[in-house]
């Protein structure tokens, strides 16, 4: 196989580079939070990992629902904003309540 220079790389070669470049990156910050957690939630994760897809939405749920009571701040679901952008559309709710909605989620 001939040896290539660095001026022959491709834009594929280039995304393929990025590409690692972010998981590198990711990885790293997922060990420093990982780092910092309690043994009780490292052992869950390892658990989590197994379940159902569905079961993983459920817990994915309960924390957000934790943020928002910590932060007072509740980051809505896109099924959630899909919901609100429906019931706009179709009439159920006028514009000031879809409106007030989105604000309370943090979108606008």
């Amino acid at each position: 196989m001939p040896v290539r220079s660095s001026t022959d790389r491709s834009a594929a070669d280039d995304d393929l580079i990025e590409m690692v470049r972010r998981v590198g990156v990711a990885i790293c910050r997922w060990r420093d939070i990982f780092q910092i957690m309690s043994p009780a939630i490292k052992e869950l994760f390892e658990q989590v990992a197994s379940w159902p897809q569905e079961d993983q939405e459920e817990l994915a749920e309960l924390a957000r629902q934790i943020e928002a009571r910590r932060t007072g701040v509740y980051r809505a679901t896109p099924e959630e904003l899909q919901a609100l952008d429906e019931a706009e559309r179709s009439g159920i709710a006028n514009d000031e309540e879809v409106e007030a909605a989105f604000r309370s989620f943090g979108r606008q």
